[in-house]
């Protein structure tokens, strides 16, 4: 549930352009711009063709209130069922199109971990999700991380490579 969200959207051409998306969760705030390319174009001909490019910020991101948009993607969305009923077109577009972020948060926090000055960035595509460039503060040092998940049946398939300096273990 998300709650204070403020949110427009400006076309220009065949583009989309999101200057401003603000929303809360439970005790996460998050800022986000963006934009897609070419988006009435792909729209409804090739939505896996879409790449939305997302600017996030944060100045506190509780992790578990956003898991379940980290899940497998539904490929199974016939497009016959979808037409004519908006929110089963946005769940097929969402579900085809790809999602490449950089995200920049001050305070990470997931159950008993607590990270500060988090930056990366994050594919989101039908093939995985990919993680670049990822560095964060934790316990008085450093962990650069980068990594992937990708789908493989009905488990996925996780890598990650770090490089941890100075962390009181």
């Amino acid at each position: 549930k998300f709650d204070n969200v403020d949110v427009e959207m400006l076309f220009k051409n065949d583009d989309l352009i999101i200057p401003q998306f603000d929303l809360e969760s439970g005790k996460s705030v998050v800022k986000m711009k963006g934009r897609v390319n070419n988006f009435l174009n792909l729209y409804y001909s090739e939505p896996e063709k879409i790449i939305l490019e997302w600017d996030v910020k944060s100045p506190q991101l509780h992790v578990s209130e956003f898991l379940g948009f980290l899940g497998t993607r539904q490929t199974k969305i016939k497009t016959v069922e979808t037409k004519g009923n908006f929110t089963k077109e946005l769940d097929l577009l969402f579900d085809k199109s790809n999602v490449d972020m950089d995200l920049a948060v001050e305070r990470v926090i997931y159950n008993k971990f607590l990270a500060t000055n988090l930056s990366t960035n994050v594919v989101l595509s039908q093939s995985g999700i990919f993680v670049q460039n990822g560095v964060v503060n934790h316990a008085d040092g450093k962990i650069n991380f980068s990594g992937s998940m990708a789908p493989s049946g009905n488990s996925n398939n996780f890598k990650m490579n770090t490089k941890i300096k100075d962390v009181n273990i």
